[in-house]
Order: structure tokens, then C-alpha cells, then sequence
């Protein structure tokens, strides 16, 4: 990221940050950002699970209840007014792509479509359990983001965790639940 791209990523933290706090019921309390397993933005960019909103177990939970027992291909973390996370679910030959509330979990947002989930082929590791993987290579990150992806190795599962404000990446083998890779933020 060069240095105009990094004062515009600041600009738009800082007022959606405003406007957030514009918005805010005044019965709230208000918090520093301090080094946690959750927080909202840090200095970099970085999106992290905000202190209050649901983990992504429960979200997986409440994904499973909304749609029925699907599988469950991605769930991604969004920070927005309402921070939400996007779920993707198949169920059968059919798409669920559903958004919940972080805060309350209640789903705001549902699509559904038809599609072969050709992504499942040679998939043996849930996507709970490579949450599970990936919390514990994190060594006490907080899981907010996972993706199944197809790559030349096979399929993969993209995990995105936060510890102590910084970003960490996983990959994870979904035929095997072997880790593949691991990266870790570097503050400079």
C-alpha cells in the first residue's frame, strides 16, 4: 500500500469512525482502542471484530437455524453500520448468501440462487473444524473471516484472525486439515 493509499484508508477510517460516534445511542459507553483480541480498525487498516459482536461460532450457529443443516463455505466479517458478517451456505443445489447483524445476529439480508457447489469436491474438513485449526495456529487470535478456495494444491480454506491488534492469515488443507501456511503481521 503506498502513502496515498494509506492517508485516503485513514480518511475514510477516521470518518466513518465520526460517524459512527454521530450516531451513536447516548445511553452507550465510550472505549479507547487498546491492544485485545477485539477491537474494531487498527492504525493499518486491518478490519478486527468489534467488542460486543457475536463470534463467528454463533454466527455459524444462527446460519445453520435461518437455512438448515448446510454446508457452510465462507463467512466473512464486514465492518459497517451495522457491522455484519456474509454467510454462504449450500444446501443441496441451492446458494444461501445471508447477512447477519454482528451485534444481535438477526439476519437482514438473504439470497438464494442455484448453483452445482462444485467448490465441495474433495472437501473432508468442516468449516468448524478448520476454525478450530486455525484458532489454535493463531495461539489466541479471535477467527473473524474464512473462506473455502479452490487452488492448484486442491481446495484450501483462507482464514483471517487477529491477535494483539495485528492480522494473521491461515491456510488450511480442506482435504486434510493440514496447515499450510501462516502469516503474521509485521508492525514496522
Amino acid at each position: 500500500m503506498n502513502k496515498h493509499e494509506k492517508y485516503r484508508h485513514y480518511l475514510l477510517i477516521g470518518g466513518a469512525l465520526l460517524a459512527l460516534t454521530a450516531c451513536s445511542n447516548t445511553k452507550s459507553s465510550t472505549t479507547t482502542q487498546t491492544p485485545t483480541n477485539n477491537g474494531t480498525v487498527n492504525e493499518t487498516g486491518t478490519t478486527q471484530v468489534k467488542g460486543g459482536d457475536m463470534p463467528i461460532e454463533d454466527i455459524l450457529i444462527q446460519a445453520r437455524k435461518s437455512i438448515g443443516n448446510g454446508i457452510v463455505t465462507s463467512v466473512d466479517y464486514e465492518v459497517g453500520h451495522p457491522n455484519y458478517y456474509e454467510v454462504d451456505i449450500y444446501v443441496e443445489n441451492q446458494k444461501y448468501e445471508l447477512q447477519f447483524d454482528a451485534l444481535t445476529g438477526e439476519i437482514f439480508k438473504q439470497e438464494q440462487t442455484s448453483e452445482n457447489p462444485t467448490i465441495l469436491d474433495g472437501v473432508n474438513i468442516s468449516i468448524d473444524e478448520a476454525i478450530s485449526i486455525a484458532a489454535a495456529q493463531s495461539n489466541g487470535g479471535l477467527v473473524h473471516s474464512i473462506h473455502l478456495q479452490p487452488k492448484e494444491i486442491g481446495v484450501v480454506y483462507e482464514a483471517t484472525a487477529i491477535k494483539n491488534n495485528k492480522e494473521q492469515k491461515i491456510e488450511i488443507s480442506a482435504t486434510d486439515g493440514k496447515v499450510i501456511s501462516f502469516e503474521e503481521e509485521v508492525n514496522d
